[in-house]
């Protein structure tokens, strides 16, 4: 025996209910119990939070149940999950969404945090004077560790600060927005171009900070800094005082496949510079010729490079419409040649005579010798090495850099807090740690990249307490397992990744259940009495819940519901006593079994459960007939966090207010120990569930189906009848005994509300129709049907269309003129012209037996004759509209030619330019004298051949 049911165990939401009709609302859908669930794919649990509590629902007032999801952080932020309403079913398992239809689910979205850490990576860890390019790698996390962080409202700049007082400061520039990073790893990069030529040194390296500042606004949350090396500045080659060439290297390392331009200026003194020859030789196990570039002051330069490692530029002279000043003095430049660095070219390498410049001759048009080819000493080309390029030089260094060399490294989890269900389950919860290595690469190199890298071998990873989780490398990233032997849960504890020197570590919180209790809701399950029911013996059924108090060090601890989390499984001692479905516990025999949560590794104290032969009655039959519902879950404005509650609210309906509108109905018995449960048409075996209309109530009022739920449907027939009270009678009886064999009846309330029709109209698509072998067919539109449409309006203002309906009956006004389908498709009776009317009537639906409509007339039309017009060819003007002449034009022997329209007439004085439709046909009499002729489905033209009459017909 237990205490008085708590009605309340059967929901798992705030209900409201309406239906403004007598009886009241309490009379209708009080005894309707939904429930909620947290779905986003086959298992409830997939959706961010459980549900709270012990009890499955708390009812709060008349027909007000409701219910608390919590726990939210057990996903990834920024998880979708879906709020489902089910009626009928278990606390995990089964219902019906059939009657609640369409407001099946509501959606939510787990709120993201802001940003609380950023750490930062430069790529860029020297800076040249060539390229003041800097990028920077940063990753973010929230207080908990998760990657997952708000970024659509964030904005990352970036700052540069010079080590020496007297350098310029420069302005942050912003880097990145909307997203500054990648809201799913919270990974971002910034690159930019710094003007910072003022900060280089020709003496030494200098060393600069550099900064990224993550601001959600106006607010500056988190910063990082990271030095970086700003290289040696080269020394500026002195200008040329004499005839001469200057060519110039990257200073800054080259990578494989880099693609670079040596610009070569000229100096002429005061002479203009008409021809010249010169050779560039170059390493051919780092470079290769790409291409050039040339002065637009000189002819095409003529090139060769058919000697490896040669390439050679001839000029024949200046261009015609280059003026002698723009070659004399500098010419700034003269050619500019692209190179590409090979790539099998050696990385980190210095390459002494990458290239060499020979200028063996530069003449004036007046053959003047600006430069023979001795020892100019600035034939040169500015080398990488820095310090040493101001001297004379005809040889260029150039250095390649290592792709792939580490800089840093940084993780970031798929989710860093974690609920440790392995407990309850014996599976172990894992959360995947990615990691990535920043590289160097190319400046040139694909910026989807953007150099970052998985490692190349396996890191070491670690676990800051392993009574919390444990931590190890998996491929070449790292894996956080929760595992049934952890005994506890921590907001502080740390994944550390190290791997080639580099070390990084990340928050992971893990929640445990510090508490778990597992409740029976009837511990004492009575054989179910029934007068003259001998065919099976029936005990009661009752649910199981478990649940969780989840926390840790640090933590808030939250208590939920954890009966249906996936893996959890519960069994019975002595399962020919007590059977166990899900959560869902059944009488077999007499005697005592102890349930126990099976799954589980920790100790949670089993419950017994006692079937007793004693028995107990129904008292009574309880349901209700639910039409639809609405669904919603407040404040979704703004996403529930992670330590938030979500109270859904479900408001669901029963209005049958038309022929044809039905709901699911439900029943529930009553003990008489208090005990109740939900009743299916065939909920147990043995037994059946039998509903009938109540006393004073007939299948006028509504009929019963059994749908793929295994619940009735309630539906108003077509000639519905209004009726408002007990008007489902439902009988609980064993199916294989006489009818009087019963369980338990009871009954439901219900209020079918039919509006009255108060008028009727009838619309036809068209006024006009043809006989179906009429001529008129097609003419102008003409239909030889046309389709009546009915429309009924009812008392509350609702219209409904009645065209199809068997009821309505369709009549024409004369028999030989229209015909009329039972569906109102209307055509011609005859071939004559004429008109009429269709009248319909309900003789056969009471409500609206006086109710009568007559369409508009209805005219048939048919052909009567055809005219014949000649109009000026092409609407010639000189002559009037109609022509009966054809001309000689002018003083030639050619005639005027003319357009024939045709027009039909119809009986109701309708005409129709039937000119050029295929099957009209004109024909002359005398084609000697005029031709008729035309092209495809054009108009007739007329064509005058020689003086004479003819009859166009």
């Amino acid at each position: 025996m237990r205490s008085p049911m708590r009605s309340t165990e059967y929901i798992a939401i705030l209900l409201t209910l309406i239906s403004g009709v007598t009886p009241t609302v309490a009379a209708l859908l009080t005894d309707a119990r939904p429930h909620l669930r947290l779905s986003s794919g086959p298992a409830p649990p997939a959706s961010p939070g459980f549900p709270t509590g012990s009890a499955l629902t708390t009812k709060t007032g008349t027909a007000q149940f409701q219910r608390t999801f919590a726990g939210f952080a057990n996903k990834v932020p920024g998880t979708t999950g879906t709020v489902e309403a089910y009626l009928g079913g278990s606390r995990c398992t089964g219902g019906s969404q059939q009657s609640i239809s369409p407001a099946l689910f509501t959606q939510y979205t787990q709120n993201r945090d802001n940003a609380a850490t950023v750490v930062a990576i430069a790529q860029t860890a020297t800076i040249y004077y060539d390229n003041q390019t800097i990028r920077l790698h940063y990753h973010v996390v929230d207080s908990a560790g998760n990657a997952q962080v708000l970024a659509s409202t964030a904005t990352a700049k970036m700052s540069i600060t010079s080590s020496d007082s007297g350098d310029t400061a420069v302005a942050v520039k912003s880097c990145r927005d909307d997203p500054a990073f990648d809201p799913s790893t919270g990974v971002g990069v910034c690159q930019l171009d710094m003007a910072i030529s003022a900060w280089f040194s020709t003496a030494a390296d200098k060393t600069t900070t550099v900064t990224v500042t993550l601001t959600y606004f106006p607010d500056t949350v988190t910063s990082a800094g990271v030095t970086v090396t700003l290289a040696k500045r080269r020394t500026d080659q002195p200008a040329l005082t004499t005839g001469g060439m200057i060519s110039y290297l990257p200073q800054h390392p080259l990578y494989r496949s880099d693609e670079f331009v040596s610009k070569t200026t000229a100096f002429t003194g005061t002479f203009p510079l008409s021809t010249f020859l010169l050779t560039f030789e170059f390493d051919t196990a780092v470079l290769s010729f790409t291409t050039f570039s040339q002065s637009e002051f000189f002819e095409a330069f003529a090139t060769k490079n058919e000697v490896a490692g040669e390439f050679q530029v001839l000029s024949s002279g200046k261009a015609s419409t280059a003026t002698e000043a723009q070659v004399t003095g500098l010419i700034d430049p003269l050619i500019s040649v692209h190179w590409t660095v090979l790539s099998t070219a050696t990385e980190g390498s210095t390459f002494a005579s990458a290239l060499r410049l020979n200028v063996n001759q530069m003449l004036s048009a007046g053959k003047d010798v600006i430069f023979d080819g001795g020892s100019n000493p600035y034939q040169i080309i500015e080398s990488t090495a820095a310090a040493s390029a101001s001297g004379a030089s005809t040889t260029g260094v150039l250095q390649t850099g290592t792709a792939g060399t580490v800089l840093g490294i940084y993780a970031y989890l798929d989710q860093a807090e974690l609920f440790n269900t392995a407990v309850l389950t014996g599976t172990s919860v894992t959360a995947t740690a990615s990691v990535r290595s920043v590289v160097t690469q190319s400046a040139s190199a694909d910026s989807s990249v953007w150099g970052a890298a998985t490692l190349s071998s396996a890191p070491t990873c670690t676990f800051s307490d392993t009574t919390v989780a444990d931590a190890a490398a998996s491929s070449n990233d790292c894996v956080v397992t929760v595992s049934s032997t952890k005994t506890a849960g921590s907001g502080s504890t740390t994944l550390t990744v190290a791997s080639g020197g580099f070390t990084v570590s990340t928050v992971v919180t893990v929640w445990y259940p510090t508490a778990n209790a597992l409740t029976i809701d009837d511990a004492e399950l009575n054989a179910i009495s029934a007068t003259s029911c001998t065919d099976v013996t029936l005990f009661q059924e009752s649910e199981l819940f478990l649940t969780s108090t989840f926390g840790g060090t640090g933590l808030t601890s939250v208590s939920v519901d954890t009966t249906c989390v996936p893996g959890v499984t519960f069994a019975s001692s002595a399962v020919s006593i007590v059977s166990v479905a899900g959560a869902v516990l059944t009488g077999v025999a007499a005697g005592t079994s102890t349930i126990s949560v099976s799954s589980a590794t920790v100790t949670i104290t089993a419950q017994s459960v006692e079937v007793k032969d004693t028995t107990v009655t129904v008292t009574s039959l309880t349901g209700a007939l639910v039409t639809g519902s609405a669904l919603s879950v407040p404040n979704l404005d703004k996403p529930p966090a992670k330590d938030a509650t979500l109270t859904p609210t479900l408001t669901l309906k029963q209005v049958l207010e038309a022929e044809q509108a039905n709901g699911e109905i439900f029943f529930y018995a009553s003990y008489s120990d208090g005990h109740t449960e939900l009743i299916k048409n065939t909920h147990r075996a043995g037994t059946k569930l039998e509903l009938s209309v109540g006393t004073g109530f007939t299948d006028s009022n509504l009929v019963f189906t059994v749908d793929n739920n295994g619940f009735h449907v309630g539906t108003v027939p077509t000639d519905g009848v209004s009726g408002s009270g007990e008007m489902i009678q439902a009988n609980w009886q064993c199916s294989a005994s006489s009818t009087t064999a019963l369980l338990g009846t009871g009954v439901a309330q219900v209020t079918v509300a039919l509006p009255e029709p108060t008028s009727v109209t009838v619309t036809p698509a068209a006024t006009r129709l043809a006989p179906s072998a009429d001529s008129a067919k097609g003419l102008g539109g003409l239909a030889d049907s046309i389709q009546l449409t009915v429309t009924m309006t009812f008392d509350d203002g609702t219209t409904r269309d009645f065209t199809s309906d068997s009821r309505t009956v369709y009549a024409s006004s004369d028999t030989a003129v229209l015909t009329v389908s039972t569906t109102g498709l209307v055509t011609a009776a005859g071939t004559t012209a004429a008109t009429g009317t269709v009248t319909v009537t309900f003789p056969n639906y009471a409500a609206a037996s006086s109710l009568t409509a007559t369409s508009s007339t209805i005219t048939v039309v048919v052909y009567s004759s055809t005219t014949i017009a000649v109009n000026p060819y092409d609407g010639s003007t000189s002559y009037s509209s109609v022509i009966t002449t054809l001309s000689k034009i002018m003083c030639t022997s050619v005639y005027q030619r003319g357009t024939v329209t045709l027009t039909a007439v119809l009986s109701d004085a309708a005409t129709v330019d039937i000119s050029q439709n295929a099957d009209s046909a004109v024909t002359s009499a005398t084609t000697g004298v005029v031709t008729a002729s035309r092209s495809d489905t054009s108009k007739y033209v007329l064509a005058g051949v020689a003086a004479g009459g003819s009859l166009i017909t």
